[in-house]
Order: structure tokens, then C-alpha cells, then sequence
């Protein structure tokens, strides 16, 4: 049993494992509060300082860094279009929708003018495009099997230019 500085008894849990904390001991300032408060060293490397009943309750799990993280998690789908930093495979979904939905895209007119489309699953989320076409591999494109076809899973493929250009429309 662990004393405070007020003398009362509380439980010692030194030593102990809740969430992502470490209880180290009881805090020296323990005594300025109306409960027992704990150094805890959580994983993320911090040090914190916690109430030892919602250290046991679980309403304290981490020194605010689970919180954090499991914002980021929430908002982060696909990590593929951060600010300033938008990937390769991002950038051909993103043009792709625009040529073919954007009357106000220059190249709307070869794409969605003539009727080509791009499939619900694909329009709808970029995590589904993905999972279908995978990374862009470098030096490739995506490419339409049938010129008249829509951008569908059963139609695209990544590309060579070379490749691209055999496929292309004749005018």
C-alpha cells in the first residue's frame, strides 16, 4: 500500500499495465489532488500523470497520443492525397474522373463528350480503384482495352506509351 501525502492509504499499482501507460510510482504532487495521482511512462515515450481510479476504470488509456493517433486513423482513408504530397496513382483516378464528368476539363471533349464513363465503383472511391488497378507502376499509364469502352475494372490496364499508342482511336 502506497501513502499519499495527506496520509491516506491508497492502492499501489506501481508497476502496473493500463492501455498504452506504465505506472512508474506514485507523483510527488500526489497530494495536491483529491485523488491519488501516478507518473505513468505511456509507449508513445511520454511521461504523464494520471488519477489512479481512471487509470482502473479505463477512462485514461495513453498520455493523449491514443486520441491522436486514432484521429489521424479516422481521417486518413488512403494516405494517397495528402496536402502538397499527392501520389502518382491518386493523380491518374483524379484526371481520369475529370476528362470524363468535367465539361470544363480539355480533354472532356475525347472522353466524357463522346460518351465515355467512369464506373460507378471507381467514381464513388478511390480506395476501390485502387484495390482493382493497384500502384501505378512507373512508366505506365492507364489504358483502356476497348477505345469505346468505359474506365471499368474489366477494361483497363496500366500501359507502356507504345502500348497506348497501338490502342489508340483513329480519326
Amino acid at each position: 500500500m502506497a501513502t499519499s501525502r495527506k496520509g491516506v492509504g491508497v492502492i499501489d499499482i506501481s508497476g502496473k499495465r493500463y492501455g498504452r501507460l506504465l505506472v512508474l510510482g506514485l507523483c510527488d504532487d500526489s497530494g495536491n489532488y483529491s485523488h491519488a495521482h501516478w507518473l505513468c511512462k505511456c509507449d508513445c515515450g511520454n511521461t504523464h500523470a494520471a488519477a489512479g481510479t481512471k487509470l482502473r476504470s479505463g477512462e485514461i488509456l495513453s498520455c493523449g497520443c491514443y486520441r491522436k493517433d486514432n484521429t489521424t486513423a479516422l481521417m486518413t482513408r488512403h494516405g494517397h492525397s495528402k496536402r502538397g504530397n499527392v501520389s502518382k496513382t491518386y493523380m491518374v483516378w483524379q484526371s481520369m474522373i475529370n476528362r470524363c464528368n468535367r465539361p470544363t476539363s480539355k480533354d472532356f471533349k475525347y472522353y466524357g463528350a463522346r460518351g465515355i464513363q467512369v464506373c460507378v465503383r471507381w467514381t464513388d472511391s478511390f480506395e476501390l480503384f485502387l484495390l482493382d488497378m493497384g500502384e501505378k507502376p512507373d512508366g505506365l499509364s492507364i489504358d483502356r482495352v476497348n477505345n469505346d469502352g468505359n474506365y471499368e475494372p474489366s477494361n483497363c490496364r496500366w500501359a507502356t506509351a507504345t502500348e497506348q499508342q497501338a490502342n489508340s482511336r483513329r480519326k
